[in-house]
């Protein structure tokens, strides 16, 4: 007969060693795959319906309930995909630097044997891990030796968790008329201000001052013949350079043609997949890229008067009071400056305004005499 002193010594003894299990395979289940991370924020969303409740409709009165952007703004946690991929980096990091004697580590490296048991899941962790090291830029196998080393480590799981708070993304449009156009009957007379979060425009200044940075100090930087937002630049420098190359032209008896062009709507139609390339060619660090993928991804501008307010989701554009709006439209631009041009092309551009000046010999005229 089995004492009850016994019995609660097994189960308090079986408690712990299924805690400690669960502690070693918290990655593997927090490991989220394409299908399962759908799932996932369904769930989520799920979940925060019920927590937040419906909201009345400000137009028509009704109650509703709240759509998936809303619900994300008003909870404040960051995207559990990111922080699911980055607490299993983390944690993959940790086990990689145990050393062959932990059973862990030896878990980790090991290669079973035999059949794969019916349901079992066709890909390992180790391969999950890579696969997310390859969505933080990393295509080198041997992530493990990577691991080693703390600090590199630690910037990959930083770039994994990225994200710019959903809170933040939400801007309140403001229109203003523009000067000079009050009598225009036409939606163009209006400039549409974002008015954003405080906290936000923080982040979004941090966020272009290390972008700006980097391509300054690190790479070759943006094209020189940019005069718009650059520093220790203006409009001055940009007409004395255009001037010289006008002057140079008109002594050696060159004809020169200058055509202006402007962008309509530049801030407002900048194309978000262009700006991201153009960061990657530059070699943007990871973090900071993601950090900025993030910031273009559901955003929301909603506008207001006194008996409505509407809000839409947006799909480019810089948002016109953003810090970072500037400098991405310079980085977007940087491609446009550095197109092949012949070499008696020149192009000087401010911002959107762009002006290109071409050179060539005067054609002589000579009287045809008739035969």
């Amino acid at each position: 007969m089995v004492s009850r002193e016994t019995l609660r010594r097994y189960a308090t003894r079986r408690s712990e060693t299924n805690k400690q299990m669960e502690r070693s395979l918290i990655p593997v289940s927090e490991r989220v795959g394409v299908g399962e991370g759908r799932k996932l924020r369904v769930f989520e969303n799920k979940v925060l319906s019920k927590i937040f409740d419906a909201k009345r409709d400000e137009v028509t009165g009704e109650w509703r309930k709240l759509h998936n952007a809303e619900l994300q703004a008003l909870y404040s946690s960051l995207d559990i995909i990111r922080n699911n991929k980055s607490r299993c980096l983390s944690w993959a990091g940790h086990i990689a630097s145990m050393g062959e004697s932990r059973n862990a580590y030896r878990m980790l490296v090991g290669r079973p044997e035999g059949k794969r048991p019916l349901g079992s899941p066709r890909r390992r962790w180790e391969d999950n891990i890579k696969m997310d090291m390859r969505e933080v830029e990393y295509d080198d196998r041997d992530w493990i030796n990577l691991a080693q080393d703390r600090d590199r480590w630690q910037a990959y799981v930083r770039a994994a968790e990225s994200c710019f708070p959903q809170q933040w993304k939400k801007s309140n449009i403001v229109a203003i008329i523009k000067p000079g156009k009050e009598e225009v009957k036409d939606v163009s007379k209006y400039r549409p201000i974002s008015l954003l979060n405080v906290a936000g425009k923080v982040l979004d200044k941090l966020m272009i001052n290390r972008i700006l940075h980097h391509v300054h100090t690190n790479t070759a930087g943006l094209n020189r013949n940019q005069y718009g937002f650059m520093p220790q630049k203006g409009t001055v420098d940009a007409l004395i350079a255009a001037k010289e190359i006008i002057e140079e032209n008109l002594s050696e008896n060159n004809c020169i043609a200058v055509v202006s062009l402007d962008v309509r709507g530049a801030f407002d139609a900048a194309w978000w997949p262009g700006i991201l390339y153009n960061l990657r060619e530059l070699k943007c660090p990871k973090n900071l890229f993601n950090l900025a993928r993030s910031y273009f991804s559901n955003r929301i501008a909603a506008l207001g008067t006194n008996t409505f307010k509407i809000e839409r989701p947006v799909t480019m554009g810089c948002p016109q009071g953003s810090c970072s709006g500037p400098g991405f439209w310079n980085i977007l631009y940087n491609s446009l400056l550095n197109l092949d041009f012949t070499h008696r092309t020149r192009v000087i551009a401010f911002a959107d305004d762009l002006m290109v000046l071409t050179q060539g010999k005067p054609l002589r005229m000579q009287r045809i005499m008739p035969t």
